[in-house]
């Protein structure tokens, strides 16, 4: 199954990663322009408190 998954993700197709790498890459693209800022507006204080990225989880299963 994981390899079907690999099949299907676009990220692994290495000529089209390249072209996202360069635009994440640049500091001026959508991710923190619009994407960051409105997830963080939406987040609650998180000073001094502990978070845990559940995609590093979700991808060891």
């Amino acid at each position: 199954m994981e390899d079907e998954l690999a099949q299907r993700n676009i990220y692994d197709n290495e000529i089209f990663f390249e072209g996202y790498k360069k635009i994440r890459d640049n500091k001026i693209n959508a991710n923190n322009l619009f994407e960051i800022p409105a997830l963080f507006s939406m987040l609650p204080d998180l000073k001094n408190k502990r978070v845990l990225d559940v995609r590093w989880i979700w991808r060891t299963l």
